[in-house]
């Protein structure tokens, strides 16, 4: 479950020394890179087994004003039991954070199979940790809320995240451990092998297909992007040297390709800026040179398709059809045209197409 399922606010990705608690975890050496989980809980899960899991965090901007966070960690183990064993032993090796240990265990007020720690931290804020497990699974949920504010607490936080992880795993059937290795890493069978690679075969993390829900946990705004998911058609995000979304049709990828810059104009996030750089790699320029241009230097491309139709006839009476021949060579000959047309765009003011058009009928 995403936290900003649980709280709209919580959009903002971690920073930098963060961005590893967002990401799949593949091996118990994940979990302890990116300090994932706090270290003693680690050696618990290496010792219970764990097969892999998911971490997921998002923070309120700072615009909110409370300040707060929720984190979501998934562990899959063998069995239940190693699961239900993991969690029984974690809630008793919760180190202490920033020198104060937590409360005594307590059940989540909605949730009562979760038990929670709380911590009353220095810097006025409180921290609530809740651990259960489901299934084969253990739920990690962490979150941090700052004091003083009328609005959210940590323990709602893990209260509704916890109740809505538990409807998320109860609806999820999950892969035998014996055939998990033999799980396709692109379920459409096309999609990855159409996205662009690196020379060395290497990726980021997130290296593999995604359904469009699980995706939105590396969008800088999964609730805008969860909305035009739902307008385009997404229905599969693939990861490799480049990210590449797939729509169920031509006028869904459209929808999605300006979608970014869109957001960001909108979010007022230029507003201030003086001016934008755009950079460009020109094959024409030697090595260790640069070019530069006021206004526009490259344009954008776009395919147009004609379609030729006309009345058919007899070879002895030519005058009473089309010669389709003719008109397609007009055509060939409009096209480069309108490409002349278009490369002399980027310098002028624009260009009128209708009349290219009606060149065509005069010809």
């Amino acid at each position: 479950v995403g936290p900003w399922e649980v709280d709209r606010a919580l959009t903002a990705l971690p920073s930098a020394l963060e961005a590893a608690r967002v990401a799949p975890i593949i091996t118990v050496d994940d979990l302890r890179r990116g300090q994932i989980i706090p270290a003693p809980l680690i050696d618990i899960a290496a010792a219970r087994g764990v097969l892999g899991g998911f971490t997921t965090l998002r923070i309120a901007p700072a615009a909110t004003g409370q300040q707060r966070s929720l984190q979501t960690v998934i562990l899959r183990f063998p069995a239940p039991q190693d699961a239900a064993g993991a969690a029984a032993d974690m809630v008793s090796a919760v180190p202490p954070e920033l020198g104060v240990p937590p409360g005594p265990p307590q059940p989540v007020a909605n949730n009562p199979d979760v038990t929670a720690l709380t911590f009353k931290l220095p810097d006025a804020s409180t921290r609530v940790i809740g651990i259960s497990a489901r299934a084969q699974f253990l739920v990690f949920q962490s979150a941090r809320v700052e004091d003083g504010f009328l609005g959210t607490s940590a323990d709602l936080l893990v209260d509704g995240a916890s109740s809505k992880q538990a409807n998320r795993l109860d609806q999820f059937s999950p892969t035998a451990p014996d055939k998990l290795a033999a799980l396709p890493m692109d379920p459409t069978g096309s999609l990855l092998a159409r996205t662009l690679w690196s020379l060395d075969g290497s990726g980021p993390v997130m290296y593999g297909v995604w359904s469009p829900q699980a995706w939105l946990h590396f969008e800088l705004d999964p609730i805008a992007t969860a909305a035009l998911f739902k307008t385009a058609g997404v229905d599969a995000v693939s990861q490799r040297l480049t990210t590449v979304y797939q729509a169920g049709n031509a006028d869904g990828a459209f929808a999605i390709s300006p979608g970014g810059a869109l957001t960001v104009i909108e979010q007022d996030v230029l507003e201030g800026v003086p001016r934008i750089f755009a950079l460009h790699c020109d094959p024409r320029l030697e090595v260790g040179k640069i070019g530069t241009r006021v206004g526009p230097i490259t344009s954008a491309c776009d395919l147009l398709e004609i379609k030729l139709t006309s009345p058919g006839g007899h070879t002895a009476r030519p005058h009473l059809t089309a010669d389709l021949v003719e008109a397609g060579g007009n055509e060939s000959r409009l096209a480069a045209r309108l490409n002349a047309a278009l490369r002399d765009a980027a310098v002028e003011e624009g260009v009128d197409l209708l009349a290219l058009d009606d060149a065509v009928s005069r010809d």
